[in-house]
């Protein structure tokens, strides 16, 4: 009866205050006192491509090469990526030879910390990168036609896999489709240099810097982050430093949805809170870009000592305690600029 477990219940009085950010409002706690103005990145920050059923494109090399630069290899699906499968896709494992001009990086979620980015898998993808460096995505016939036949096999298989599960949402949706949905696929920019990613979706945003440069393999956002390019590495370096701060991630805290282990998705809720664009000129924006270069030496020395296995959530809250006095020096510029 209510009587009898009302000596374990305890209540106190909260001031709830009605907030608003952006067009989202919510009742928080907290008050609000942040800018109400507009983030200049907000319409900049595009969500990656939906790589997925991902049985048909994440994948694990099976024979020792030396590299992966102008070689045929045998490959099957992601170990990994099967422990995580929806059904019906669990069930297809596929395995085959590609020519690695078809590989790629990506990364999920559990691939990105703050200021950091941790084994980024390997995907094989059915696109070309053409003269003005922007994607295409092929058919399994029209890589056949461009005498790529054990590619064309694999992709050919995935199509026929395809068609017959797919559900009645995705009925008149090709396999091509499903991949460029939203032009995902095809409206990545590879011409700038850096590449800023966060996450859709973790109790608060990670983000990290990828320089194109620096990766052995073309690297391709996909739908579990968002992503914006730059040719300006200190650009770059000020917007992970605002994306990782608890400064803005704690603005958005009332506007998160609520899973089992607290808040989670964010969007791109977190480019609702204010930010101007870089300038070069302004001594905070410069601060925020030497930090985030800071926090990124910092975590690259941690991630170059972590093993196989790990659980990316204890990773996150390490960094975060690693970076603490960095944190607050970044809340300490956001707080005057917001």
């Amino acid at each position: 009866s209510p009587e009898s477990v009302k000596h374990l219940l305890k209540s106190e009085k909260t001031l709830w205050h009605y907030v608003k950010l952006g067009r989202h409002s919510a009742f928080s706690d907290v008050p609000s006192n942040h800018s109400e103005k507009a983030n200049y990145y907000k319409p900049l920050f595009k969500q990656g491509a939906t790589i997925v059923p991902r049985n048909f494109y994440f994948i694990d090399v099976i024979q020792d090469v030396p590299d992966l630069n102008d070689r045929i290899m045998y490959v099957e699906t992601s170990r990994a990526i099967l422990e995580d499968a929806k059904m019906p896709w669990k069930k297809f494992i596929l395995g085959g030879r590609i020519y690695s001009d078809f590989l790629f990086r990506t990364a999920l979620a559990k691939n990105i910390m703050p200021f950091g980015l941790i084994r980024p898998p390997l995907v094989v993808l059915p696109i070309i990168i053409n003269k003005h460096r922007q994607i295409e995505v092929l058919t399994s016939m029209e890589l056949f036609r461009k005498a790529q036949a054990d590619t064309s096999d694999w992709f050919e298989d995935a199509e026929d896999l395809w068609d017959a599960n797919k559900t009645e949402r995705s009925e008149n949706m090709s396999f091509s489709d499903r991949l460029d949905f939203q032009k995902g696929m095809t409206a990545q920019n590879l011409q700038d240099r850096y590449i800023v990613i966060y996450t859709a979706s973790a109790k608060d945003a990670n983000a990290v810097v990828i320089d194109r440069k620096e990766t052995d393999k073309t690297f391709i956002a996909e739908s579990k982050t968002y992503w914006f390019s730059t040719n300006n590495l200190k650009e770059a370096y000020y917007l992970t430093s605002f994306l990782n701060s608890n400064c803005a991630n704690q603005i958005i805290k009332a506007f998160q949805t609520t899973g089992l282990f607290g808040p989670r998705d964010i969007h791109k809720r977190i480019l609702e809170v204010y930010l101007p664009r870089y300038d070069a000129k302004n001594a905070e924006h410069k601060l925020l870009a030497q930090i985030g270069k800071s926090c990124e030496e910092k975590v690259g020395s941690l991630i170059s000592n972590i093993g196989k296995d790990y659980n990316i959530g204890q990773l996150r809250m390490q960094v975060r305690n690693l970076l603490s006095g960095e944190l607050k020096e970044i809340d300490k510029a956001l707080e005057k600029m917001l």
